[in-house]
């Protein structure tokens, strides 16, 4: 099934020290995505590891940093994200890289 949407797609992922992962969740949402217009919302939940220099060094205009003061948890890092979004659709993906857009077609 492909569908594409003209909206923009607001991908929002909660991190705590992924800087391992990182580059590689990126690589994959950018391949699972063409075609969408979207961008990446990376909530950096106080990682303690080198998790928002990853991100920053990614230099990619799609991909934004929120960089929270403390550990607030999963939930909370991902309603962070939530409240920043640019357009009410939200994919929100978690570094398990079980993700993809079939997941949210089959909902």
């Amino acid at each position: 099934m492909n569908i594409h949407t003209q909206e923009l797609l607001s991908v929002v992922v909660p991190l705590y020290n992924e800087q391992d992962n990182v580059l590689l969740l990126t690589q994959k949402i950018h391949e699972s995505l063409v075609g969408y217009q979207y961008e990446i919302i990376y909530i950096d939940d106080f990682s303690t590891d080198q998790t928002k220099k990853v991100v920053n060094d990614l230099a990619d205009n799609q991909v934004h940093l929120i960089a929270l003061k403390k550990n607030y948890g999963q939930s909370l890092a991902l309603a962070a994200g939530i409240d920043t979004l640019l357009e009410p659709i939200l994919l929100p993906w978690m570094v398990t890289f079980r993700t993809t857009p079939q997941t949210f077609l089959l909902c």
